[in-house]
């Protein structure tokens, strides 16, 4: 159970992340996440050490734990198409909390906020990369298995991976341009779409 400290982390770290999101980091003052959150400095500074901490880890949570594969852990002994749709599901539901909570667009939301920390913290490209391919990993797992369940016929698991994993992020990129970000729908209609090709009989 999350205790008073849990929640007003939570807290200060979505706000922040909404700041950081339509901000560059540098723009971002205390002040800003003082009027945001309600909180004073010293609570700001008691749940974080500074505002490089503060953005690193909205950037972890936020960016590299939300609409991935690597957040659906409980979900990967099932098959590919279940996970197919537990993966759209959890990016419906993150899209509503956020628009509910002031974040029209997450595509935009995350690229912006993805493009301040590779700028700021050119180090943070080398995590972008474990990232994906930790995340092809997991599609790669599953896609294996489904080959070896006889859910889907022989392919190759990693090239299956990488285009499983580069249609979601394609759409996402596509989202941009859209006013509530891509349509989750239609993201499940091109996946399932992929699937069925390589469907077995």
């Amino acid at each position: 159970m999350k205790t008073g400290g849990d929640k007003t982390r939570q807290r200060l770290l979505f706000e922040a992340f909404k700041l950081f999101s339509t901000k560059q980091y540098d723009q971002v003052t205390y002040n800003d996440l003082e009027n945001a959150t309600g909180l004073s400095r010293g609570a700001i500074l008691y749940h974080i050490k500074n505002k490089e901490t503060l953005f690193r880890d909205v950037v972890g949570m936020f960016v590299f734990r939300n609409s991935t594969m690597t957040s659906l852990e409980e979900s990967r002994g099932t098959t590919l198409k279940d996970t197919i749709d537990n993966f759209i599901d959890r990016l419906g539901r993150e899209q509503r909390e956020w628009q509910k909570n002031g974040i029209t667009n997450v595509n935009f939301a995350m690229l912006n906020i993805q493009m301040s920390s590779y700028t700021t913290f050119p180090e943070s490209l080398s995590y972008a990369k474990e990232w994906y391919e930790r995340e092809v990993g997991i599609w790669r797992e599953v896609i294996a298995r489904a080959v070896a369940e006889g859910e889907i016929r022989r392919v190759d698991p990693t090239m299956f991976a990488e285009i499983f994993e580069n249609t979601y992020l394609g759409a996402a990129y596509a989202g941009l341009c859209e006013e509530y970000g891509y349509n989750v729908e239609r993201v499940r209609y091109k996946l399932h779409c992929l699937y069925d090709t390589i469907a077995g009989d």
